[in-house]
């Protein structure tokens, strides 16, 4: 059976929270939450969020990574040491 992905906005999913998170519970749909046109949250079962858990933080890690890099190439923290750049973008 193939899960519904549905799209809510953030008023939406308030008012139908407790809906949302019996069909989420029930395998029937994942929810994106939008909120002022943007896509700002996922709603799906916990047993899939922990199965792709360590997967989220290395991809999570690699963005940030990827945005401190970019930084420094623009100059944007040109004299900054590792420790310094780790604790702005932490």
């Amino acid at each position: 059976m193939a899960v519904e992905l549905s799209f809510v906005t953030s008023t939406e999913a308030r008012k139908n929270f407790r809906n949302i998170l019996d069909s989420v519970f029930a395998r029937q749909t994942d929810y994106i939450i939008e909120r002022n046109g943007v896509e700002v949250a996922a709603v799906i079962p916990v047993e899939e969020y922990k199965e792709v858990k360590e997967e989220l933080q290395a991809f999570r890690a690699a963005m940030l990574a990827d945005e401190m890099y970019e930084a420094y190439k623009a100059g944007a923290v040109a004299g900054s040491t590792l420790e310094e750049l780790e604790a702005e973008f932490a």
